[in-house]
């Protein structure tokens, strides 16, 4: 086979295998828009609770789940996500944090991505951290009291059980941050795309058989293609890598 015809070869491969050895799929936590447990009527300001039980979330300090029309939407809008949205506040008496354990994950590459608001009436603006096992995955503030989306650093996560937290980060007299449709977003398989100058190639995602453990010798990279658990390049210069099972 001519250098050129297997630099077309793999060229076709590669546009399939991009889509296919790619698997992404949004998940949702249990209870990922805070409507359990009620909290009171829609428009009573005094529908809210910190800590409450049966959330499926654990809410600690000044953390709970608060209705539309209550004292954490005085003078501003509620979540258009439902009649229900959490709350992370930091006062006085502390900050506040609410966790969920994600149970039997098959390895991936994970973000998590929510919806945040500030409440008026802020001290000054809350932010919300975001981590996994105890390792932060991003610190985002919103800008004002309208809802905005939010989505994590991507991390590789192994199988088995993991913890995200939702923590407040601003020490304040007092400060809310509030949080609404939390949803997870997996990708099981590799990804690997050519950088921009189209030479360099970048990898991520599932790693157990070396798939993404790019070569030193891949340079000059003119064509990708792979499997789920192999990868291949095509240089400038003819050569074919592989690397993986």
């Amino acid at each position: 086979m001519t250098a050129k015809k297997r630099m077309l070869r793999i060229a076709a491969l590669a546009a399939a295998a991009m889509v296919w050895t790619t698997q992404a799929n949004a998940q949702s936590f249990q209870n990922s828009g805070f409507e359990t447990p009620f909290v009171g009527s829609v428009g009573n300001f005094s529908s809210f609770q910190y800590n409450p039980a049966g959330a499926v979330w654990a809410f600690t300090g000044n953390a709970g789940i608060a209705a539309n029309g209550s004292a954490f939407t005085a003078n501003s809008d509620g979540t258009s996500y439902g009649s229900q949205f959490a709350f992370l506040q930091y006062n006085n008496s502390g900050g506040g944090s609410m966790s969920q354990t994600l149970t039997n994950l098959p390895a991936g590459t994970y973000s998590f991505s929510f919806y945040a608001s500030q409440r008026v009436g802020n001290s000054v603006q809350q932010s919300v951290t975001v981590t996994v096992d105890g390792v932060s995955v991003g610190t985002f503030t919103p800008a004002d009291d309208n809802w905005y989306s939010y989505t994590t650093t991507p991390r590789f996560l192994l199988a088995g059980n993991h913890v995200v937290t939702f923590a407040t980060a601003v020490a304040a007299s007092d400060a809310t941050v509030r949080m609404d449709n939390v949803s997870m977003n997996y990708t099981r398989y590799a990804t690997r795309p050519v950088y921009s100058n189209g030479t360099v190639v970048i990898a991520w995602g599932l790693n157990n058989t070396g798939q993404t453990t790019v070569p030193a010798s891949a340079t000059g990279v003119v064509a990708i293609a792979g499997g789920i658990y192999h990868s291949h390049a095509l240089c400038s210069d003819g050569t074919v890598i592989a690397w993986g099972a």
